[in-house]
C-alpha cells in the first residue's frame, strides 16, 4: 500500500490545510480497509501490524508539528478529532465506550507522546502521573495485554531489582482482531474488574495497587495505616545483598522499625477481631523482630 506523506507540518496557526484534510481522510479509508481485511482473514496479524505501524508513523509525523499539550483538555480533544479523521485506533480508543468507562471511574489518560505514537494508552488516578514514581494501568495493542504500570525509581519490595519492577501483565485479549476492538474490550473489562477504589484509598507511592477486585468491600483502618507506614520505611531503607556491615546496620534498624509497626497493626486487629489468623500474624511479627534484633546485635559486636 502506498503511504501518504504530508507536505508540511503545522507549526504556529494549527490550521489544517484543505489538502491535509483530504490526506487524513484517505488515511482513514486505508485503515478501515485494513481492519476489514484482517477481520475477514485476508491479512494475517503480522501483515496488519506492519501496515498499521507504517501508517501510524506517517500520522505521528504530521501531529508532531502541532506541539499539543496532552494535559490540556482542548488539545487532547483536538488530538482525538484528528485521530478519528485518520482512523488511528489508539486515538479513537480514547473516545471509545471503554475509555469513557475509565474516565467515569476517575482515571486520567497520561500517555506520553512517545507512548501514544506506539499505540500504548496509559491511565492513572493521578493526573500528574510520572513513569518514575507513578502507578497506572496500561493498554498495549501489540501483545494485546493490560499491564500494571509500576514505579521505576521507587523500591516497592521487588528484590530482584534495586528500583522498580517490570510492569505486571493483568489480562491478555488475544482473541481481539483489531487494535480498536482490543482497546474497547480491554478498557471495559478494566473498568468493571480493576479495584480503583482500593487504589484511591492507598495513594502512597510504595503501595501496590490496581489489583483485580476482591469480593469484600474496600476500607482503610488504623491497622492498615500502620502497615502503610511500615512499607514506606522499607521502601526508603532497603537491605541489599553484599552490603558492608556499616551500611547494612541502619537498613536493618529501619527494617526493625517497620516490623514493630506491623506487630502493632496485628495487635490492633486481634483486639477487634480475635481470629486465629490475627494471632498467627502477631507471632510471625514477633519472630521476625527477634531475628532482626539478633542480626543487629551481631553486627554491632563486629563493628566494635
Amino acid at each position: 500500500m502506498k503511504l501518504l506523506k504530508f507536505s508540511q507540518y503545522i507549526t504556529e496557526a494549527r490550521e489544517i490545510q484543505p489538502h491535509e484534510e483530504e490526506d487524513l481522510l484517505k488515511m482513514r479509508e486505508t485503515v478501515d480497509t485494513l481492519n476489514y481485511m484482517v477481520e475477514m482473514g485476508y491479512v494475517d496479524q503480522s501483515g496488519y501490524r506492519s501496515e498499521i505501524r507504517d501508517i501510524s508513523k506517517t500520522f505521528n509525523k504530521f501531529v508532531k508539528g502541532l506541539g499539543l499539550n496532552l494535559k490540556d483538555q482542548a488539545d487532547l480533544e483536538r488530538l482525538k478529532e484528528l485521530g478519528e479523521k485518520a482512523g488511528q485506533a489508539s486515538l479513537k480508543g480514547l473516545s471509545s465506550p471503554g475509555a469513557r468507562a475509565l474516565y467515569t471511574k476517575g482515571l486520567h489518560m497520561v500517555s506520553s507522546p512517545t507512548q501514544l505514537a506506539n499505540g500504548s494508552l496509559v491511565f492513572s488516578l493521578d493526573p500528574e502521573y510520572r513513569r518514575g514514581d507513578g502507578w497506572g494501568i496500561g493498554f498495549f495493542p501489540v501483545p494485546k495485554v493490560i499491564r500494571r504500570m509500576t514505579p521505576k525509581q521507587i523500591n516497592i519490595g521487588v528484590w530482584s531489582r534495586r528500583y522498580g519492577s517490570m510492569d505486571i501483565a493483568i489480562k491478555h485479549f488475544k482473541e481481539t482482531a483489531t487494535d480498536l476492538e482490543f482497546y474497547d474490550k480491554a478498557m471495559l473489562w478494566a473498568a468493571e474488574n480493576i479495584d480503583f477504589e482500593h487504589a484511591a484509598l492507598y495513594p502512597e507511592k510504595s503501595i501496590w495497587k490496581y489489583y483485580k477486585k476482591h469480593k469484600t468491600s474496600v476500607s482503610r483502618t488504623g491497622a492498615d495505616d500502620l502497615r502503610v507506614q511500615a512499607d514506606e520505611i522499607d521502601s526508603a531503607a532497603r537491605i541489599i545483598p553484599f552490603q558492608t556491615h556499616a551500611d547494612r546496620l541502619p537498613a536493618l534498624e529501619n527494617h526493625l522499625k517497620a516490623w514493630q509497626l506491623r506487630l502493632k497493626a496485628a495487635e490492633l486487629e486481634a483486639d477487634s477481631r480475635a481470629t486465629g489468623a490475627d494471632y498467627r500474624a502477631i507471632e510471625a511479627a514477633k519472630y521476625r523482630i527477634a531475628d532482626l534484633q539478633s542480626d543487629i546485635t551481631n553486627i554491632k559486636n563486629r563493628l566494635i
